[in-house]
């Protein structure tokens, strides 16, 4: 039996214990603490954690009806603008803003039947886990830090760790992230990732909303580094800020390449204004109540004294991210992921500073124990 509330306990309290006993023993910003640990070992027994929590069944009655979605697109060679389906509504128009991702799972689905997108899903999962643990810049990366708060968003967010579009906007924002990083350490060819994903983000999920938002959230950011300097980043030159500009026109013009043009833009904005009127409300589209689930507002609150803390370490473009990542978070449940998962490179950025962590032999049995209660 999987006691979902003692594990999250357990979990953050060896986290923030081993953080403060850290911070006590740390002499100065360039002292290295002598921690030991294996970062293999780390990142392998966090993939075991998540082939563990995500290898069940699929569970979401939306995974058939896109795929009917795709069958009927491939069938008739034509993107449904009506809906097809409902009984009551039939006739309606429908905005098949996910018809990639129906046509693809369908084929998928033909050719590995259900275990096999099962295996699919936890792949597509752990590919959420290389793109969040590298996601930091280069020269602060610490597993030791990325592991544990990686591990407690996957016990948070596990109840939408589906096979759903959705899953794809987890994606590319952790993506989009990772290349805004690397573009600042210097690697120009990153701006390209933003346009070129944003042709398969616009037709796979309309959360590609998302990826406009992030990239103009950075050029805020980046605007208000060169008159407010806070972090450890030094402002980018005006060539730089250029580029970004541009990459998120490109990319704005990238998200109309899709059946729906613009419509699939404001999707988001419509479902959401869709939720006030009686008997069309999702539950999946609506806020989280601390009642609901204490434990959850109990980490937003640890993780954002923290934050404010420590809001020094961060640029304005990681403050204004954290804010838009919460913002998803208290106004609906399915915002549970973006915040849970996507915040870690910004805390592991906050805790640069506090200590180094040496390689050297492992202590298996601290590990090891650490691994097995959880």
């Amino acid at each position: 039996h999987f006691d979902y509330n003692k594990t999250v306990i357990c979990i953050i309290c060896f986290f923030f214990n081993a953080t403060a006993t850290t911070e006590i023993y740390t002499l100065s910003l360039h002292d290295a603490l002598p921690i030991s640990f294996s970062k293999t070992f780390l990142v392998s027994s966090l993939t075991l954690s998540v082939i563990t929590l995500c290898l069940f069944k699929l569970a979401s009655f939306d995974l058939w009806l896109h795929m009917k979605t795709g069958k009927l697109i491939l069938e008739t060679g034509s993107f449904p603008n009506t809906d097809p389906f409902s009984y009551t509504v039939k006739g309606i128009e429908w905005i098949a803003h996910e018809w990639l991702f129906g046509v693809t799972f369908y084929l998928l689905f033909q050719l590995v039947n259900d275990w096999g997108l099962v295996i699919i899903k936890v792949l597509l999962i752990l590919l959420l886990q290389f793109l969040v643990l590298n996601g930091s810049e280069t020269k602060i990366r610490n597993h030791w830090i990325s592991v544990p708060l990686f591990f407690i968003a996957l016990l948070f967010s596990r109840f939408r760790l589906l096979l759903r579009p959705h899953l794809f906007s987890l994606l590319f924002l952790a993506l989009y992230y990772l290349a805004y990083r690397r573009f600042r350490e210097g690697q120009k060819k990153w701006l390209l990732v933003y346009p070129i994903s944003m042709l398969f983000w616009a037709n796979i999920h309309a959360g590609s909303v998302f990826g406009l938002a992030f990239l103009f959230i950075v050029l805020l950011g980046e605007l208000l580094l060169v008159f407010l300097p806070l972090g450890t980043d030094s402002p980018l030159s005006r060539k730089d800020i250029t580029s970004l500009a541009l990459a998120l026109l490109v990319t704005l013009v990238a998200s109309m390449v899709n059946p729906n043009g613009y419509h699939t833009i404001l999707l988001p904005i419509t479902l959401k204004t869709m939720q006030q009127i009686p008997n069309l409300q999702l539950i999946e589209w609506q806020p989280f109540t601390m009642g609901e689930n204490p434990l959850l507002f109990l980490w937003l609150t640890i993780v954002s004294t923290w934050l404010i803390a420590r809001f020094k370490r961060l640029n304005p473009s990681q403050v204004l991210l954290y804010l838009f990542y919460s913002f998803l978070l208290i106004s609906a449940r399915r915002g549970v992921p973006y915040w849970a998962f996507l915040t870690i490179p910004l805390l592991e950025t906050s805790f640069s500073g506090l200590f180094r962590v040496k390689e050297g032999k492992p202590i298996w049995p601290a590990l090891v124990g650490a691994h097995l209660l959880g």
